[in-house]
């Protein structure tokens, strides 16, 4: 016996299993109620974790790769103004002054420092497979003018729990 309860005066009845997916009149409003079935599932048990779990990983994956690519993208840039700075700094120190190549140089090698210290906190976050590793980045990069973003950016990315360690699939 199946129960059910009528949609419009809510009295409950009991029917017999051969009605599944029939109608029976209800006895106190005449009012037919729809008999419903078991629920089946029209995927199998644990079709969604394994999807979601398999999306998450490659979503890691993704981000992993991400990650080394900026980090050699940020380390061929800072290696440019390295070279750059180095030959203007010999070319000063050939035609003008040695002052003028040690300004030079100075300024090359701040950038460099300042291009790989930008991408620290994004990095950190990305390794960490953080599902908000873009904005932890993007502070990193703002921190570059304004310092405290760039230390709270480091703290996000150290501090915020990875979607694996939070018990999701």
């Amino acid at each position: 016996m199946i129960r059910v309860a009528c949609q419009i005066c809510k009295e409950e009845m009991s029917v017999p299993d051969s009605l599944i997916g029939q109608f029976e009149a209800c006895p106190t409003c005449r009012t037919l109620v729809p008999v419903p079935g078991p629920y089946k599932p029209d995927v199998p048990a644990g079709w969604y974790s394994d999807r979601v779990a398999s999306a998450q990983a490659e979503r890691v994956r993704q981000a992993q790769s991400s990650a080394r690519k900026l980090i050699w993208g940020f380390s061929l840039a800072a290696l440019g103004f390295a070279i750059i700075g180095m030959v203007i700094a010999v070319y000063a120190a050939a035609h003008a002054s040695a002052v003028l190549a040690l300004w030079f140089t100075t300024i090359c090698t701040g950038l460099c420092a300042v291009i790989a210290f930008a991408a620290i906190p994004g990095a950190v976050a990305r390794s960490r497979g953080l599902a908000n590793a873009d904005g932890i980045n993007t502070l990193g990069i703002l921190g570059v003018f304004i310092p405290i973003v760039w230390l709270v950016a480091l703290v996000m990315a150290l501090v915020c729990t990875p979607p694996a360690s939070r018990g999701h699939p």
